[in-house]
């Protein structure tokens, strides 16, 4: 969410309808842990458990890593990162071969296809 500065603040005004009053605008607050995030303590904790496999366990179910992780693994162990970054590709490129059609096979299925169909002549 993009906060309002002083000078949008004004242009966005609120008018009361009742008593035909022109309130200024209540300006946006955001409440969030920043120093540090909330899994800070977690991640430094179980780093060794978390990356080199490339996810973590929540209510029992293998689940990719949050974004904060990974963030934060960049800044405190660069070379771990550029590994787990490089992993992730690998195992893109490898998700998209998989999923590359065997024509050979397509073949053979249309082929059986029309050998059942018949006409009447």
């Amino acid at each position: 969410m993009k906060k309002m500065n002083e000078e949008e603040n004004q242009k966005g005004q609120v008018i009361d309808w009742e008593t035909g009053e022109v309130m200024p605008r209540v300006p946006e607050y955001n409440k969030m842990s920043l120093k540090p995030g909330i899994g800070a303590n977690f991640i430094d904790k179980f780093r060794s458990d978390v990356f080199p496999n490339d996810y973590v366990v929540v209510n029992g179910h293998k689940a990719k890593p949050p974004r904060y992780y990974f963030k934060r693994l960049e800044q405190q162990a660069p070379d771990l990162y550029e590994y787990v970054q490089q992993s992730r590709a690998m195992q893109g490129v490898k998700e998209c071969e998989e999923q590359q059609p065997d024509l050979g096979a397509r073949q053979k299925v249309l082929q059986a296809k029309l050998e059942r169909l018949q006409r009447n002549l």
